[in-house]
């Protein structure tokens, strides 16, 4: 009978296969050996949570590490969760290997903002931001935004001139000369700090930028003033 141990559950029937459970074989053979090996062993399996305690886990904290400091009997033998690590690895090496052999010339409006190495975890900010200031993030990066320099690539409906009286409106515009930010704009910082590169390509400078978004609703949609024309005239 084929045997497998899942949390909560003891042991249960599992189906054959080549690929399947081949880890929890491997394991329950070696139960066996000790078993078979003693008549009088008992084995019993249970979670214990550390730090709390129990009488008996640091050292089995202890020989676990001698444990794995030990030659292996199948030095070839790889694990599951070493096999993906191992995977993971390989793929972040020749993803940042490719990223740093990709020419990213100053005219890509992208360029300033990838500076920063690529990973494979989700980042700080992706995890503690909400959707909508995430989404604003990465459009004053791409520089697809609710802008005069966007819209008059895309949207010539659109006013390409800044609140302010700019002949265009344009993200850096925007962040570092709109007048009408300029009570915001001490949260930036000052001198060198408020260059558009580390702004868009430090994780100091993001955390800045991302305070300065929240306080303004620049890079929002704005109302077209030809459509509330409109809309006035048909009320």
């Amino acid at each position: 009978m084929q045997t497998t141990w899942e949390p909560y559950k003891g042991f249960s029937k599992v189906p054959q296969g080549k690929h399947k459970h081949a880890h929890s074989r491997g394991f329950r053979k070696e139960i066996c050996k000790i078993l078979n090996t003693d008549d009088e062993a008992i084995v019993a399996i249970s979670w214990c949570p550390g730090h709390h305690g129990i009488i008996g886990n640091k050292e089995a904290d202890k020989l676990a590490k001698l444990g794995a400091k030990l030659q292996p009997e199948q030095p070839n033998y790889k694990t599951q969760a070493y096999i993906v690590a191992l995977h993971k690895c390989e793929m972040l090496e020749a993803w940042r290997y490719r990223w740093l052999n990709t020419l990213n010339p100053p005219r890509a409006w992208f360029q300033p903002a990838n500076i920063i190495p690529p990973t494979l975890k989700p980042m700080e900010r992706f995890l503690t931001m909400d959707q909508k200031m995430f989404s604003r993030l990465i459009q004053c990066w791409m520089g697809h935004a609710h802008t005069g320099e966007y819209y008059k690539h895309f949207v010539p409906t659109q006013t390409i001139e800044c609140p302010c009286g700019a002949a265009i409106q344009t993200c850096q515009h925007i962040t570092l000369e709109c007048k009408n930010h300029n009570c915001h704009r001490h949260i930036l910082g000052y001198g060198r700090h408020t260059q558009w590169g580390r702004l868009t390509g430090t994780f100091k400078g993001i955390t800045k930028l991302i305070t300065f978004i929240k306080h303004l609703n620049a890079f929002d949609k704005q109302a077209n003033v030809q459509d509330l024309d409109m809309r006035v005239r048909r009320r």
